[in-house]
């Protein structure tokens, strides 16, 4: 069966209109065979056994040969695949170009005149890319780029100095944005107009900033993450998840993920919100090691435990990916130079599903159609590429060489699933 969920096709990511959909993230069985059981036998032969048996499955879909597949990608666009390629050919850092693959017509294209932070953060939300750039470092505002899939035009929204920009969320006709930087998660309008905020100050650490990193829409609540990381210190305060009503604006239900750090990526699965985490002994390295997934419960919002941890001690992990529509954890790793690894693991049990030796250091990662895209560059310094690589077995299927190291990829997926 998981096999069969690896082969769904997923639909994919962002036109470049300013109208924002409503995210179909609801985690609802998208499979909408709905099974009122129409199969009008219409028992009416009142056989008064009353048919207690009720044909229980009113397909809530437990028969868990097709567990449920949530939808979350709150995308709306052709698929794309993004990725950041500096003019380093060696490993050091240089301003990006922000780089848009279409892996249906096999070409690529570059934001023309724009050059970003080799740190900046890439994302998809509503019918569009977005860029989440701090350039404090670099003495300039941070700054958010939303960015058309089809014509790569682009708009900028400025943002206050040490905003941190970490995660976007498309809701309804507007965005939300966690903010590492700053002790509110805002809202924007579709053109980055301000929407107002929620104050997340009563769940700060001592320094006052609670470091909002990943924001997650399941109608009609938000869910944020907060790393809660003193930067005067490097301590670490205990991480939280909040659960936000949209409607009223008001924080409802925490839950303490104190030990880990997350890295801001969620999935609703059913009753289980699916945190990635990180030790929180190696959150701020360039890579990080010890990934995992906390389950939350979202009926009583209880923290469920660490239910899947990477098998080989020590792995450093440069990308983690929740996949709403197999239901799926993709991990890219690193143990040394000679094994770097990928691998796909189911959320229904904790499974590998699969692991490849790539020979390349993996700096992001996604998956399309059947298609694990990574972004891959030699150990030894070189230019690295764009690769697909078929979900079943690993084999390449597209490689996309570009002119510098790729240091960081998205793969933009429609929330949608068609019934298999």
């Amino acid at each position: 069966m998981l096999s069969l969920l690896l082969a769904l096709p997923s639909l994919v990511a962002c036109s470049g209109t300013d109208d924002a959909p409503v995210k179909d993230d609801s985690g609802a069985d998208a499979d909408t065979d709905t099974d009122t059981d129409t199969d009008t036998d219409t028992d009416t032969d009142t056989d008064t056994d009353t048919d207690t048996d009720t044909d229980t499955d009113t397909d809530t879909d437990t028969d868990t040969d097709t567990a449920p597949v949530p939808v979350e990608s709150g995308y709306s666009g052709p698929t794309r695949v993004v990725a950041l390629v500096d003019g380093a050919t060696g490993t050091g850092f240089e301003p990006s170009t922000v780089v848009v693959y279409d892996p249906a017509s096999g070409t690529t294209q570059s934001i023309a005149g724009l050059t970003v932070r080799s740190d900046a953060i890439l994302d998809c939300a509503g019918d569009s890319l977005f860029v989440l750039e701090a350039q404090a470092g670099d003495g300039s505002a941070d700054r958010i780029l939303r960015v058309s899939p089809t014509d790569t035009t682009y708009a900028e929204w400025a943002l206050p100095s040490n905003y941190l920009p970490r995660d976007i969320v498309a809701v309804d006709d507007g965005f939300w944005v966690a903010s590492f930087g700053k002790a509110r998660l805002y809202s924007y309008g579709a053109g980055g107009e301000d929407g107002g905020f929620i104050d997340l100050g009563d769940h700060a650490d001592a320094d006052g900033i609670p470091n909002a990193n990943g924001v997650y829409y399941a109608p009609p609540f938000l869910y944020v993450t907060l790393a809660r990381q003193n930067q005067a210190e490097g301590t670490y305060s205990g991480a939280r998840v909040l659960e936000m009503d949209v409607a009223s604006r008001t924080i409802t239900r925490s839950a303490d993920l104190t030990g880990r750090y997350p890295s801001g990526k969620m999935l609703l699965d059913g009753d289980n919100l699916h945190v990635h985490l990180r030790s929180t002994a190696n959150a701020d390295a360039s890579l990080n090691a010890d990934g995992g997934i906390e389950v939350v419960t979202v009926v009583d919002f209880a923290s469920a435990g660490l239910t899947r941890d990477d098998s080989i001690t020590g792995d450093r992990q440069n990308a983690a990916v929740l996949d709403p529509f197999t239901v799926t954890a993709l991990f890219a790793s690193i143990t040394s130079a000679a094994a770097p690894f990928a691998s796909i693991y189911s959320l229904f049990d904790g499974t590998r599903l699969r692991e490849w030796n790539l020979g390349a250091n993996v700096t992001g990662l996604g998956l399309a159609d059947g298609v694990v895209w990574l972004a891959e560059n030699p150990f030894e310094g070189g230019a690295g590429a764009i690769v697909g690589r078929v979900s079943d077995t690993g084999a390449e299927s597209v490689r996309s060489t570009q002119t510098g190291r790729v240091r960081a990829l998205t793969v933009c997926v429609e929330a949608t699933v068609e019934d298999e």
